[in-house]
């Protein structure tokens, strides 16, 4: 069975801001809310059908003026891809398709952006590299290398439905 994975990666030491930017755009549970994942990040995760409204794209905006977010996708048989957010934009993003049908592979922005996450020049290199190459982001690997030199491996079957069903909010 694939991976569908869909949300934001927050850096934990970020989380108490994030809870209240949160509380302060009266976002509820029944809109989304924040999971931890591992020691580095947690997950803003928003209900599906709020992903397609405008006022996300504003909300989104808003909170990486505050601190920076990561969202990431994956339909793993089909797509995956991340976008990074900081000052109210999106200044980096990826779609990596595994399936040739799906489309091509589309990079835009510079992949010194991870640093924005606190990793060091060798890993925003290393990053930069993984992504430069197109070598390997296609196959059915590169997406664990990606999630490992995020250090986000735990981010798999995480989605606001997932967690709802499992009663992850509670």
């Amino acid at each position: 069975m694939s991976e569908f994975s869909t949300g934001f990666l927050v850096l934990k030491d970020h989380e108490q801001l994030l809870s209240t930017c949160l509380n302060e755009m009266e976002i509820d549970d029944s809109i989304g809310f924040v999971y931890p994942v591992n020691e580095k990040w947690v997950g803003l995760l928003l209900a599906d059908e709020w992903l397609m409204e405008p006022k996300t794209v504003n909300m989104v905006a808003e909170i990486s003026r505050q601190m920076p977010l990561l969202y990431f996708f994956c339909a793993e048989d089909h797509v995956w891809g991340f976008r990074v957010y900081n000052l109210g934009d999106c200044v980096l993003s990826g779609v990596i398709p595994l399936d040739p049908e799906v489309g091509e592979l589309e990079l835009a922005g510079t992949p010194s952006a991870f640093g924005l996450f606190g990793f060091d020049e060798d890993k925003v290199n290393r990053l930069n590299d993984f992504l430069s190459s197109e070598t390997g982001l296609t196959d059915e690997d590169g997406l664990a290398v990606f999630k490992e030199l995020l250090e986000s491996v735990e981010f798999g079957w995480m989605s606001y439905s997932y967690l709802i069903d499992e009663g992850a909010n509670d």
